[in-house]
């Protein structure tokens, strides 16, 4: 699908987890979060010239924060708030990515993020 896109699905991981003993997938799948995407059209072009390709997902935003901070990047966070600029290159490969993989215009949800997660989190505790 995301070849048929113009994307290549670089990597990707997958969690599991057990349920009354059974091995159960969880956790986003194929998501900008789990997976590395790299737009097909300047892929070749840019690792021929030993340059990165045009990447939809966090590793963006991963390769910022080490180019800003360095090595010690890690010790460091708690202390580093990122620039508006930087957020919204995020969103924008991130839509972007939604777009090419689902074919159709990015459409936010109507609820925000802390009203769904409320409600996933009561639906899961009904399940138990």
């Amino acid at each position: 699908v995301a070849q048929n896109r113009g994307l290549y699905l670089v990597d990707t991981k997958y969690e599991f987890g057990l349920l009354n003993n059974t091995i159960i997938l969880i956790d986003e799948i194929h998501t900008s979060d789990s997976s590395r995407f790299f737009l097909i059209d300047d892929y070749h072009q840019k690792m021929a010239s030993n340059a990165s390709p045009t990447m939809l997902d966090k590793e963006f935003l991963r390769q910022h924060i080490l180019a800003t901070l360095g090595p010690d990047a890690p010790d460091q966070l708690q202390r580093y708030s990122l620039t508006d600029e930087v957020r919204i290159e995020l969103s924008e490969r991130y839509f972007r990515l939604s777009e090419q993989l689902m074919g159709r215009d990015f459409t936010p949800p109507a609820e925000g993020a802390n009203t769904r997660v409320e409600k996933a989190l009561k639906s899961i505790l009904a399940f138990y």
